[in-house]
This record gives C-alpha cells, structure tokens and sequence, in this order.
C-alpha cells in the first residue's frame, strides 16, 4: 500500500524559553483517504534544509500521529520540511512492500505564528520519492525528452477536509497523462477546446492539464468546500509558470454541484471531462451520474480514474453508458488506478 507522510496538525513557529525560535508540528502516515494510519515500525528522518543534521523520529505500531519538535538556527530566514520514511527491518512491518510519500514543502519564510497551508511540489518528471523495504530511496525516472509540467499543490494541513488533500488516483493520472502525452493527446483525447473536471479537490490533475493543452480553457469544478485551496493552487501555479517567462491563465474554479441542472460551461463547448477518484462512495454514484449527463454531448470524451477500496464500487462501472476507447491500469508505486477513456 502506498502511505502519505503529511502534517496532522498545522505547524507552528513558536520561542522557547531562550528565546529560540522552535518548529513544532505532528506527523503523521496515512493512505490517500486518511482512514488508515500505517501500522509498523519505520524511522522518519526529518530535515529542514538549513545545514543541520536530519532530526530521527520513530514511528512504530499502533501510532496514529508523531510530535515534531525542531530547534531553527539563529538568523534563520526561512525553512523547507523534508521527511522520509526508511523500513531498516522486513520484521518491522506486517504488510508486503509498504511505499511511503515524502513529505516535502517548498522553503517558507520564518514568521510568528501558524503556518496555515504548506505547499508541496509534485515534479511530474520526478515523482515524490519512496522508500523501500531496505531503506534505500526510489524513484521513477522517465527517458522521455519532452518538457515536463512541475506544478506546486498546497495541501490544508490539518484539515479533515478530503477535497483539501493529494489522492492517489490523481498522481497516477498525472503521471500517465505525461508519460502517454503524444498518444493521449493525438489519439485518445484530441485538442480539446475546453477541459471541465468534476471533483478537483486542490486541482492536481486540472492544473496538470492546464500545462499539458495550454491552448485549452480548464475549468476545475467542486463543492464551496474546495473553492479557496484550488484557487490558491491556480495562484501557486500561475506565479511559478510566469517566472519562467511563459503565460498560462487558461484555467479557473467554478462551484458546481453534481445535483444542479445548470452545466459550469455550455455543454456544446465542453470536449473533455476528467473524474479522478470521485467514485468510492456508492452514496453519489446518482449524483455523479447526473452531472456527467449534464456537460457531456455527442463526441464528448471522458478521462475516468479510480482507484479501487471497496468491491460495492464495481456498480458504478456496470452503470455507465459510454463507448470505451480505452480500459487499462495504471500502476502508481504498488497502487493499481483503473483508468478510463470513453465517448458520449
């Protein structure tokens, strides 16, 4: 199974007693869901990007959190948290090759207070490493020349709010639509005027697609619920792409609820729509059936991933009604996202 190493609660900068500025936070290992902790023993090493020696701390079983205390130097300006989980024994865990997600955030000036949103950077080129059951670090790396799309997603941390949070049905579209971009483009998904996701959660995959078909308008659709952390991801991005010198606002958030009978764009401009991860809650199957009736037309392609947790899941599959122009599995370290592309 694959872990998130992430922030339990928000980290803070406090002054301890000397004066000294502390980074003070808890950790913890969950799936992509956040309903399964990691149950075994593994060392997390911390570091802060500032020349000191990584801080140990140790996660064994039954843990649900881990307290992060860090000391920052003096005239420390700012710090990035990088933390890995490294497996020194097979005898410490009771599952097969367990992958860990690094936590990594990009450098953050030192301010008093709460540092209420991280942000975490996902190079599409170079996937957050994982750790293997010898300790050693590993990393997809592709062969592939064409340029590849960096984006900075910020996750609420803290939250409980799992449209503010990375799945993993999203990293593996990701990674499939960069390592498939001239069949995917030119074959399966065409030059799609506009680009309309449903569920986008922080926007990971439509910001991906925002910089894959920079000639398209991406429209990132989800509940209020997710209206100010996509919106800041889009910010993130925009001011990174203009640093290198290039204009990308082809993409914007719009509220839509799968229950309304109003589409975010007209349907007759809408070619592509992207569900990632929307379908494990039985519950909404209904509702989202809805709502891709609704901003789908005749020649309307559909890009679907799901990643599988419940058997009562497979309905979902059994109740759609579109061509299927492909039907395959995308493995995203030792995860399995089944991944669609179907016509209306």
């Amino acid at each position: 199974m694959l872990y998130h190493i992430r922030f339990y609660k928000v980290p803070t900068i406090s002054i301890d007693s000397k004066k000294d500025l502390v980074l003070k936070s808890v950790i913890t290992i969950t799936n992509d869901l956040g309903d399964k902790f990691f149950f075994g023993n593994v060392n997390l090493k911390v570091d802060i990007g500032v020349g000191l020696n990584p801080i140990l701390l140790s996660w064994t079983s039954g843990m649900q959190s881990c307290n992060l205390n860090i000391p920052i130097p003096k005239r420390t300006k700012s710090i990035s948290v990088n933390v890995i989980a490294e497996i020194s024994s097979l005898d410490d865990v009771l599952e097969e090759n367990p992958q860990f997600l690094r936590l990594k955030t990009l450098p953050f000036k030192l301010p008093s207070g709460t540092c209420e949103r991280v942000s975490i950077r996902y190079d599409l080129l170079h996937p957050p490493a994982t750790q293997s059951n010898n300790g050693s670090e590993s990393i997809d790396r592709s062969t592939d020349k064409l340029a590849r799309p960096q984006l900075t997603i910020a996750e609420e941390a803290g939250s409980n709010n799992l449209a503010r949070h990375v799945w993993d049905a999203g990293l593996a579209t990701c990674q499939w639509l960069v390592d498939n971009r001239t069949v995917s483009q030119r074959k399966l998904l065409g030059s799609p005027r506009t680009i309309v996701e449903l569920g986008t959660g922080c926007g990971l995959v439509g910001l991906a697609l925002s910089k894959l078909f920079i000639d398209s308008k991406v429209i990132l659709t989800d509940l209020e619920d997710a209206n100010e952390i996509c919106n800041r991801n889009i910010q993130l991005n925009i001011a990174q792409t203009n640093k290198r010198k290039r204009d990308v606002h082809n993409v914007a958030f719009q509220v839509f609820d799968w229950d309304s009978d109003e589409t975010p764009v007209e349907k007759d401009k809408i070619d592509l729509v992207v569900v990632t991860d929307c379908t494990y809650n039985p519950s909404s199957y209904d509702s989202l059936l809805k709502a891709l009736s609704i901003v789908t037309r005749t020649g309307t392609k559909i890009l679907l991933a799901h990643k599988y947790r419940d058997p009562d899941e497979e309905e979902f599959f059994k109740r759609l009604t579109f061509k299927k122009l492909l039907d395959t599995t995308v493995d995203y370290y030792s995860q399995s996202v089944r991944l669609l592309v179907m016509e209306a």
